[in-house]
């Protein structure tokens, strides 16, 4: 039976990062909290699509891959469907995929990788999940004036913290989508229209650190509903039961976030560029935190600076 032909609505998901190793800010039952997200988003979806990082490290333990199979199996084990994200492979490498959770999921059948899927009258496809990412065409179909063309990653937009992993204005321009919807950026943005591409960055279902804007925000997820339309209805976003901040983030870790997002580098930032060029031309072999720390930047900012590289397996 194809279960695809009775979907009435899809649920766009970001960035899960489904484990059973709370976060360091964390101080709730972390998984649980994941996964009853999740069981409440297939409740109201009859597909489920997440953008990558289903996971946050590459293999999670039997316990959580056991409680993850309980709540598909609750809900009959719906259409799933996942990219693949930094977190779910080795080194941003696609072919260390079957060593890892997401991989061995896939392999017997509970969630399946998203390469090109037709729900409807949606064309979804994915964007190829690798360093410089390529935006390809839109594929042509015969039907093509009632066919809405959707292109899924797990990469930043316009990204100037990690530009190899990242798509520009131009990359976008001219590929025939109506809409990219990417994972792996946490925060939260208003969609941008470029040419006649909407691009709508889904924020992370999860709040695995206490950066500002995990303190002000409740995860959420967008929603469309069959037959779908090219414009401002065809996501709706719902938010998500979950805690308010206090209740799940450790009390220093609140105070970290806070202090490291009021506190500024500089009140010249071409200063501030020209002093760290000149001292990464002396000391070519120190790492960005001892340059940083020569340039006398505040502990704050170099902590949050080293959080955001780990967290993308960046060297720091």
């Amino acid at each position: 039976m194809d279960r695809l032909k009775d979907i009435k609505t899809i649920a766009w998901v970001g960035d899960p990062h489904l484990s059973d190793i709370p976060p360091r800010s964390r101080k709730d039952e972390y998984l649980m909290s994941i996964l009853n997200k999740l069981d409440a988003i297939f409740l109201e979806n009859d597909l489920v699509i997440v953008l990558g990082d289903l996971f946050d490290k590459r293999n999670l333990s039997n316990r959580g891959v056991i409680e993850l199979v309980k709540m598909l199996k609750k809900h009959g084990f719906p259409p799933f469907y996942s990219i693949p994200g930094n977190h779910d492979v080795y080194n941003y490498n696609i072919h260390t995929l079957p060593k890892t959770t997401l991989g061995v999921l896939v392999a017997v059948g509970v969630v399946k990788l998203l390469n090109q899927l037709k729900v409807g009258n949606i064309l979804i496809e994915s964007l190829p999940f690798e360093r410089d990412p390529e935006v390809p065409k839109a594929t042509m179909l015969p039907d093509t004036e009632n066919v809405i063309r959707v292109l899924v990653g797990h990469c930043f937009f316009e990204g100037s913290f990690d530009p190899s992993f990242s798509i520009t204005r131009s990359d976008v321009m001219g590929c025939g989508y109506d809409f990219l919807v990417l994972g792996h950026d946490h925060n939260v943005y208003k969609p941008v229209k470029v040419g006649k591409t909407n691009v709508v960055r889904v924020s992370s279902l999860s709040r695995g650190t206490s950066h500002e804007f995990n303190l002000k925000r409740m995860p959420y997820y967008l929603q469309t509903t069959l037959p779908g339309t090219v414009g401002d209805g065809f996501f709706q976003q719902r938010d998500v039961s979950a805690d308010l901040p206090e209740e799940v983030f450790r009390e220093e870790a609140i105070e970290k976030g806070k202090l490291t997002n009021s506190v500024a580098f500089s009140s010249n930032l071409s200063e501030l560029l020209k002093n760290f060029e000149h001292q990464t031309t002396l000391h070519k072999k120190h790492s960005l935190k001892e340059i940083l720390k020569r340039m006398k930047v505040p502990t704050a900012i170099i902590a949050y600076l080293q959080d955001v590289h780990e967290r993308n397996f960046i060297n720091f």
